[in-house]
């Protein structure tokens, strides 16, 4: 089992190998930041030779520029973070879809994506954001899809010459 932090509460660990184990973090409790990991092997804490650290972070995005683009993507979105913390943003996810992130070197609150296009009878999709692109926070910030614009009508069909 591991430990996270100083609680007495333990999740389950998975054998990988001799030297390898796997354990699910906690939803994080209290501030964001780095939390000790234990191990505990048949009940027995075991002290590894160099401390183990889990970064809790959050990636709550408070606003994002612009707030829509083509369905056909392609439009550069800008996500405003709580915090100081865009240059670990690995990947976007609009909706159902799932994009690298546009890396950001250096700390900062401003986290880019490129939208990829709509999925079918999309609309609206929410955005969330990664450090490793399997998980995402949850999402408070929407993307809207837009049909491209397409000339209907022009009037007047001629003018003066220039």
């Amino acid at each position: 089992a591991c430990q996270f932090g100083d609680e007495r509460s333990f999740v389950p660990s998975r054998f990988l190998n001799s030297t390898h184990i796997q354990c699910r973090a906690p939803r994080m409790r209290g501030a964001p930041g780095l939390t000790m990991v234990g191990i505990v092997l048949e009940e027995v804490s075991v002290a590894a030779e160099s401390r183990i650290y889990f970064d809790y972070v959050d990636l709550v995005g408070t606003s994002l520029y612009p707030p829509s683009g083509s369905v056909q993507g392609g439009t550069e979105v800008a996500v405003v973070l709580r915090h100081d913390r865009a240059d670990i943003v690995s990947h976007c996810r609009f909706g159902g879809s799932i994009v690298e992130a546009i890396v950001t070197p250096g700390p900062g609150n401003v986290a880019k994506c490129r939208s990829p296009p709509a999925l079918p009878e999309v609309d609206l999709a929410p955005l969330a954001l990664s450090t490793n692109g399997i998980d995402f926070t949850a999402s408070y910030l929407n993307f809207t899809y837009l049909s491209d614009p397409f000339v209907d009508r022009m009037e007047p069909l001629s003018g003066p010459g220039v």
